[in-house]
């Protein structure tokens, strides 16, 4: 059961109030008939409602990359892709994913994608796996499994839907109407998430090292983007060769970095929501 909003709080208070009122009358039933009617469907409406538009969020985090893709037709792909970790060092506590998740009253998720997993960003995603309904996980391993990595993967064994990997494991293709795909290259050391839906790009960078990204295989003549999501290091060289029409940084961005002349925006205040239509491409800033 997803985490209530504050005010659906104040309305199951109300509820209650009218439901054990001090002095009962007609009106008292008719006000809880008329809340528990409101609250039916304040709960049911996010799992049913469909669009026109692709939603990606991203969101303000210090485990890496961090956010969630909803196809028009309600499907989600939570996505993670975690800073790397250097040698005997630790991951740190759950990151925003869980609570994001909840506020936006989703009970499913239809995949979980982790670019790639290790201990910073296992413990979020040991909680999407204890308190969500998942639909399957795919992720791209850096090192061998340890800490809160072994607990995820004993979770997921045990409810009987074993990790899998990005590159060998069948990931989706497709989220409803939305087209995935999932390059990868350096002996499949490095990948990303690429996301397309009504002929509009967006290709999601997680926070790889400076010499991975560089060698990031992307013909951007054959394949333009609509949006490009990196770290806030991303070198300048990429993005003048992927050249995109709008960019989303996440992370801090580098001191005197210099910026494409697209539109930018930056997750570290607030999270940003991409949203692809048929005809339009708009964004979103959810500042604090």
């Amino acid at each position: 059961m997803p985490t209530p909003t504050s005010l659906l709080v104040v309305l199951m208070y109300v509820i209650l109030f009218l439901l054990f009122p001090p002095r009962r009358s007609r009106w008292t039933w008719v006000g809880a008939a008329l809340g528990i009617v409101v609250l039916a469907a304040a709960i049911t409406y996010p799992s049913i409602k469909t669009s026109q538009v692709c939603e990606i969020t991203i969101l303000d985090s210090t485990v890496g990359l961090d956010g969630v893709v909803v196809a028009p037709g309600g499907e989600r792909l939570v996505f993670s892709g975690a800073r790397p970790l250097w040698p005997g060092q630790k991951g740190g506590g759950p990151g925003p994913l869980p609570a994001y998740l909840h506020w936006r009253l989703y009970r499913t998720l239809d995949a979980v994608v982790a670019l790639p997993l290790n201990s910073r960003n296992a413990p979020e995603l040991l909680a999407l796996a204890q308190e969500f309904r998942v639909g399957g996980f795919w992720w791209r391993q850096e090192r061998q499994p340890e800490g809160p990595m072994v607990e995820l993967i004993n979770l997921l064994g045990d409810q009987g839907k074993p990790a899998r990997s990005l590159d060998r494991g069948n990931p989706p293709q497709a989220l409803g109407e939305v087209f995935l795909a999932y390059p990868s290259w350096e002996g499949g050391q490095a990948g990303a998430l690429e996301v397309t839906y009504q002929g509009r790009r967006v290709l999601l960078l997680p926070p790889l090292r400076r010499a991975a990204l560089l060698k990031l295989p992307w013909p951007a003549r054959d394949r333009p983007l609509a949006a490009l999501v990196a770290p806030g290091d991303v070198p300048a060289e990429l993005l003048k060769r992927l050249n995109p029409e709008r960019l989303v940084l996440f992370g801090e961005p580098a001191e005197g970095k210099e910026f494409p002349s697209c539109p930018v925006f930056f997750s570290r205040w607030g999270a940003v929501s991409l949203h692809l239509a048929p005809g339009s491409v708009t964004v979103q800033e959810w500042s604090p």
